[in-house]
């Protein structure tokens, strides 16, 4: 624009010059052949200087409004592409398994302490299950054994209502009688140990930490939540504060492909529509 600045000055200086020596001529006489060709090789030439100025201001101010709108783009799609990443982390933070690497440290320490207390409460749960059930079938084991010895010695003690008992038999049933005895003694301790190892303590335990888990996991997820929401309107905001400086920025080189300089005025006041005019205003 400079060049064609300094030509198209130069040459309005020249033809006002030559315009005045023209009248000056008149004054004293008519003007040579020679300043009147001139004149009209040097206008020639100035509107020649006139409609390449104006093409180029039309052009350089179209180059302003297709890089306002190609900024436009650029702002838009950043906006979209951050608004698309915090929808992401959003979607993250709800799946149903949480991802504990992007958490905070105070929330990934708790829920894994959490999970500790569960694995340990499941184990213990399951180990006293397992000894509740062994000794559930002691206890069956030494019930079965106790009505053996019982049967047994009822069919002693009929024998014997009918005279049919031997002396082997008068000493196993005494020896029954011990059995059954000691029996009896044994059931109430493997009975009682049954008792003491009811899983109902265990289960409690295991429930008591999942409910600590499932808490700690809801508090991670809702600040998770809440971190990627204030992402995710930041992003909002950023993509409308873009999209607005955007916006001036293709007003702004709207108002000066239609308020044209004066060159291009000029031009277009003279009939001289560049192309490039045409095309970009269009």
């Amino acid at each position: 624009m400079s060049d064609h600045h300094e030509t198209l000055q130069s040459l309005e200086a020249e033809h006002t010059a030559l315009q005045a020596e023209i009248a000056e001529s008149l004054k004293h006489g008519k003007p040579t052949l020679e300043t009147r060709r001139k004149l009209a090789e040097v206008a020639e030439r100035l509107q020649a200087a006139r409609s390449a100025a104006s093409a180029q201001a039309a052009q350089e101010q179209a180059e302003i409004h297709v890089n306002a709108h190609a900024a436009g783009r650029t702002a838009a799609a950043d906006a979209v592409a951050g608004i698309e990443a915090s929808i992401g982390h959003l979607a993250a933070a709800s799946a149903p398994n949480l991802d504990t690497a992007h958490l905070h440290p105070t929330h990934a320490i708790a829920i894994e302490q959490a999970a500790a207390n569960l694995a340990l409460a499941e184990s213990r749960h399951a180990e006293a299950a397992q000894l509740h059930g062994n000794a559930t079938r002691e206890v069956a084991d030494v019930e079965r054994k106790l009505a053996e010895a019982r049967t047994r010695h009822e069919m002693i003690v009929a024998d014997r209502r009918s005279g049919k008992t031997s002396e082997a038999q008068e000493a196993r049933l005494y020896a029954l009688a011990t059995d059954i005895s000691d029996l009896q003694n044994m059931l109430t301790q493997v009975r009682a140990t049954a008792e003491g190892l009811t899983p109902t303590l265990g289960a409690r335990a295991v429930s008591d930490a999942r409910q600590a888990l499932d808490r700690a996991l809801v508090e991670a997820r809702a600040t998770l939540l809440a971190d990627h929401v204030a992402l995710l309107t930041g992003a909002l905001e950023k993509a409308l504060y873009e999209t607005e400086v955007a916006g001036r920025a293709v007003g702004k080189s709207l108002h000066m492909l239609w308020r044209p300089s004066p060159a291009l005025r000029h031009g277009l006041q003279h009939g001289q529509m560049p192309a490039q005019q045409r095309t970009y205003g269009g």
